[in-house]
């Protein structure tokens, strides 16, 4: 594991709980954004630590920890298209930590700029404002720019 870019700074470190309930969906407590990383700011790793890369792998919850993480999050998108790095992209949703609404306003613009999303059914349902079978969600996703598409969806499996 290549440990160059790893820091250190005061503070907490992001924590998530999921807390099981008899007979009900576990409860999910997010402790994150007091944290280092929501008050950090990346965009100035990515220039180098790009170098070389063969692909850039996002996912929806750093640009919703926090501003900084979200300008961190965009300036990564524009190093690696500058660079000719595919970007693969994971919604990996969660409504704890921003809306629905706030989610698509940043991201369905972006869904051009990545090579591939990979995305639970829901969270495609969620970005395109479309329910449909997984196929017709790839589909649409396709029709937003995105060269391949993975929806997963549980024991129906992914397309």
């Amino acid at each position: 594991v290549d440990t160059r870019y790893v820091q250190t700074a005061p503070g907490s470190t992001a924590l998530m709980v999921k807390a099981p309930r008899p007979g009900l969906e576990p409860e999910v407590i997010y402790y994150r954004s007091q944290s280092v990383m929501a008050q950090s700011d990346l965009s100035g790793l990515a220039e180098e630590a790009l170098n070389g890369a063969s692909v850039l792998y996002l996912t929806g919850i750093t640009p919703a920890l926090s501003a900084s993480c979200r300008k961190a999050f965009l300036n990564w998108i524009d190093v690696a298209e500058r660079k000719g790095i595919p970007i693969w992209f994971d919604p990996n949703h969660r409504r704890k930590l921003w809306s629905d609404e706030d989610a698509r306003e940043l991201l369905v613009p972006l869904l051009p700029r990545f090579t591939g999303v990979m995305a639970g059914k829901d969270e495609a349902e969620m970005l395109l404002k479309s329910s449909g079978s997984a196929t017709e969600l790839a589909t649409l996703l396709h029709q937003k720019g995105v060269q391949h598409a993975i929806i997963k969806d549980g024991e129906h499996g992914s397309c």
